[in-house]
């Protein structure tokens, strides 16, 4: 009799240590962990930057039609002035030699604007035959992707910033909503509104698919390309982040997110997640650790 019991608690601990190590996705809400810090900001925040060596980042905000930019000092959690934006611009990026890409979108065209990291200057602009809806850095300091699509294609359009020229496009599904690059540039994660991840090679080939869940709308990927954040939308329940091994293909962990969370950046070296927060009356940079 003690033997029996012994075997079906041995078998109740094991499947509950299952459950706990899962690396399914899932949707619910998280961490209930605290900001470790949040910074008021303009209204109307639609995306943000990665914190740069320097110590600082930008946001884009405000309305269709009166976009802004603002620089963050994060040693003084203080905005800078606000720096005009094309009325059209939809997504911002800066890279690691702190040059500013702004992705614009029109009706039926796009273009991505260059500017200066240090007072968002315009530099150049580079034309695209469709709206952009997310552009990413790449980790030469050169090289901008653009995501780019209509109601009938997709693609992701690599630009140098060096020559103001497309060097190449590649198709995405299309229901494709954020990308990020892998640092080696041979590699694209298209994040796609049905709840999948594409890897796609830099032949345009789909070397595979991962689930992240449901509602995801923006994703960003650590300095070292090992492990990716997924911004989810709870639509009814919380927003939440989920924390992905690349190679493993699995959700290690869910950090929470702040509701209307419109983007988010990971710091370099992957200790704290930034939530940029926007609505049309609110505005704020919010700050999670990750470990």
């Amino acid at each position: 009799m003690i033997g029996g019991r012994v075997a079906v608690l041995a078998a109740l601990a094991a499947a509950l240590l299952s459950a706990c190590t899962s690396s399914a996705p899932h949707d619910g809400p998280g961490s209930t962990r605290a900001p470790t810090k949040i910074i008021p900001a303009p209204a109307a925040v639609v995306a943000g930057t990665a914190p740069q060596l320097n110590g600082n980042l930008w946001v884009l905000a405000g309305p269709v039609g009166d976009r802004t930019m603002h620089q963050l000092d994060l040693t003084t959690d203080k905005f800078g002035p606000a720096v005009p934006a094309a009325a059209s611009a939809t997504s911002l990026t800066e890279s690691n030699s702190t040059l500013l890409g702004l992705g614009l979108a029109t009706v039926s065209t796009g273009a991505v604007q260059f500017l200066n990291g240090s007072n968002g200057a315009l530099v150049s602009t580079v034309a695209l035959a469709a709206p952009v809806r997310a552009v990413t850095a790449g980790s030469d300091g050169s090289t901008f992707f653009a995501l780019e699509g209509t109601t009938t294609s997709s693609s992701v359009a690599a630009i140098s910033s060096i020559a103001s020229t497309v060097k190449g496009t590649l198709p995405v599904p299309l229901d494709t909503v954020s990308i990020a690059v892998a640092p080696d540039q041979q590699r694209i994660y298209a994040l796609e509104s049905d709840g999948n991840v594409d890897i796609i090679s830099g032949f345009g080939q789909v070397i595979s698919r991962f689930s992240v869940g449901r509602n995801p709308e923006a994703l960003a990927l650590s300095g070292d390309g090992a492990t990716m954040y997924v911004l989810k939308n709870g639509r009814g329940a919380a927003e939440n982040v989920g924390v992905f091994n690349v190679s493993l293909e699995s959700q290690t962990k869910v950090l929470p997110a702040p509701s209307d969370t419109n983007d988010i950046a990971i710091s370099s070296d992957g200790a704290t997640l930034y939530a940029f927060v926007g609505t049309s009356t609110v505005g704020n940079v919010q700050l999670f650790a990750t470990g």
